[in-house]
């Protein structure tokens, strides 16, 4: 990386960490498709990739405290996506390719965790509020991390189908999170 998009990054950091949303906006829309391209790499799931790239940047919000002190923003950055790459693997039952790829996931404070756990039931609850058929979808794309020819086949419905479920899902969502105050996870919610 070369040193002025470093200092760029420094900036943005120290923005972030004041709050600045327009600094974090700028942020993810430099680093989203970079992540989801590496996150695709290690999970082979774009759906999955997109909901771990989604996850990284809550937990860099969350984190957005500490921003000042990181020297090196871009290999923090990809340590976080790699944390919660780590954190997916783990949990589809892959722990062991998990630490081969990626190594141990950091240690997080309690008010990090309860933070993002509160973030995450705002998310649940929004998925929970869509349309029966709609939050099936979105479910079997998000959580079980199936590929959209996959979930056709499975409803019998058309891939376009599965498609338009899925952006008015992700819409919906985004409308949900933002009427309840979290702006930042409504921004998350939006294609880059």
């Amino acid at each position: 990386m070369q040193a002025n998009q470093t200092y760029d990054l420094l900036t943005l950091f120290q923005r972030i960490a004041s709050g600045d949303e327009a600094a974090f906006s700028d942020l993810f829309y430099q680093f989203g498709p970079r992540l989801h391209s590496f996150l695709t790499g290690i999970t082979k799931s774009e759906t999955a990739a997109e909901e771990l790239v989604q996850n990284s940047f809550i937990r860099i919000w969350l984190s957005r405290y500490q921003l000042p002190d990181i020297q090196n923003p871009s290999a923090w950055i990809y340590r976080v996506a790699s944390n919660e790459a780590f954190n997916f693997l783990k949990r589809k039952g892959i722990e062991q390719k998990a630490l081969r790829v990626i190594g141990p996931a950091d240690e997080w404070t309690h008010t990090d965790e309860v933070a993002y756990n509160e973030l995450k039931r705002n998310v649940a609850e929004a998925v929970a509020s869509l349309p029966d058929k709609r939050r099936r979808i979105w479910q079997m794309a998000r959580e079980e991390g199936l590929k959209i020819a996959e979930i056709a086949e499975e409803l019998n419905i058309s891939v376009n189908t599965v498609k338009a479920s899925l952006t008015e899902a992700q819409k919906n969502i985004r409308e949900f999170l933002s009427a309840r105050g979290f702006w930042m996870l409504a921004i998350l919610f939006m294609r880059w």
